[in-house]
């Protein structure tokens, strides 16, 4: 009983609040909130290919949004030709041993890792790994970077595959799997599965950087497909938004 009532009065507080914003721009008030999926235009921020309930041609893509731009440089350890970058989780439940395993690959390896402790910092630190929780300027990173890892984030994994880097996707969520699991069948990434144990992470780990098929499909992909400047999808969204707000304070 009490989560129905805590539940009625979320949905009440919702909803007024939504009425209050319709009103504000001059458009008629919802009687309930499952009117909003009933919509002008759907947008899909990602690419066809990525959709996990397969294209639908019916629906607008305008790609990933995401502002790359913002971060610090990396600061990469050391000089090796295999630069990995790593945007990685503390939830994650095999980090520490992802970090142990990172600190000794013969590679240069700069990991975001947000909330990272003082003492995980002095314990994974090494010549072949560099820790920091600030974010990165991602634009910069895919432009020095050979190989990502990350959590499968839609927009950091577009990034990185539009600049032709193979992701390594470490799921948090089933929505990150599904996701992860339509760039995997496009031979852009390997996915770590939801319930994978550390020695598989390990040994998967081995197989996406020594992957050099995977290497090329990357740089084939990127190569081959031409993706609209930031600027131009942030503008087309706004467009198709304000013209169905002006087309529905008219009506």
């Amino acid at each position: 009983p009490d989560t129905k009532k805590r539940m009625a009065t979320s949905y009440s507080h919702c909803l007024s609040n939504a009425n209050k914003a319709l009103e504000n721009i001059g458009s008629k008030s919802l009687s309930s909130l499952d009117e909003i999926f009933r919509s002008h235009h759907t947008i899909f921020c990602e690419k066809p290919d990525f959709d996990v309930y397969g294209n639908r041609p019916e629906h607008r893509y305008i790609d990933a949004i995401s502002d790359a731009s913002l971060g610090s440089p990396p600061q990469w350890p050391n000089e090796s030709a295999i630069k990995i970058f790593a945007y990685l989780k503390p939830k994650f439940e095999h980090l520490d041993i992802l970090l142990e395993r990172l600190s000794k690959l013969a590679a240069s390896i700069c990991a975001f890792v947000p909330q990272l402790s003082e003492t995980q910092r002095k314990k994974f630190s090494s010549r072949s790994l560099f820790l920091t929780d600030k974010p990165l300027q991602l634009s910069r990173v895919v432009e020095e970077c050979t190989h990502a890892i990350c959590h499968g984030g839609t927009g950091t994994v577009n990034v990185c595959i539009d600049a032709g880097i193979p992701v390594f996707c470490i799921p948090l969520t089933v929505e990150q799997m599904m996701f992860s699991k339509r760039v995997e069948q496009h031979q852009l990434g390997h996915v770590f599965p939801l319930q994978g144990n550390s020695t598989l992470l390990k040994n998967m780990l081995k197989d996406f950087i020594a992957d050099q098929e995977i290497q090329s499909a990357t740089k084939k992909w990127a190569s081959e497909r031409e993706t609209p400047p930031m600027a131009d999808r942030v503008a087309l969204a706004c467009d198709l938004i304000e013209a169905a707000l002006d087309g529905e304070t008219r009506g």
